[in-house]
């Protein structure tokens, strides 16, 4: 999953002025994907930070990340988690809507894809937003 990840991040392109960085933060106690990583944004291109998290839990990653990107002086974070693919212009699309509505903090939907060996019992649902440049109330 996080290759596929990578890889759709490594193939991202931005408008103009804009240039991305990577932040990989493993959340275990070793750093299992850290070659895999490595060699994934060798050969997209891809710029690329990685740290561990040993502390277990989303929240710590998010702060991990959060950090590490505070350290580089970003102007922007966009999230994205190791079992997503970033499609083709998704990058593009967040810095066009951030020039274009002069935003802070924006949101895209997230559209799940299962395989089919996904048990029953874990809930399928999409993540839908509202319109886009629309506040959210």
């Amino acid at each position: 999953m996080l290759e596929n990840c990578l890889r759709s991040i490594g193939a991202q392109e931005v408008p103009e002025g804009w240039r991305y960085r990577a932040i990989v933060v493993e959340n275990s106690e070793t750093a299992e994907s850290r070659d895999l990583a490595l060699r994934i944004a060798e050969e997209t291109g891809l710029s690329m930070d990685y740290a561990i998290e040993p502390e277990r839990g989303i929240p710590q990653v998010r702060n991990r990340s959060l950090s590490l990107a505070l350290e580089r002086r970003a102007d922007w974070i966009a999230f994205i988690d190791d079992d997503e693919i970033a499609d083709p212009g998704w990058l593009e699309a967040y810095c066009r809507a951030a020039d274009a509505y002069d935003a802070e903090i924006m949101r895209g939907p997230v559209v799940l894809d299962y395989p089919p060996e996904t048990p029953d019992w874990l809930p399928k649902r999409s993540k839908a937003v509202g319109e886009t440049g629309k506040p959210r109330p």
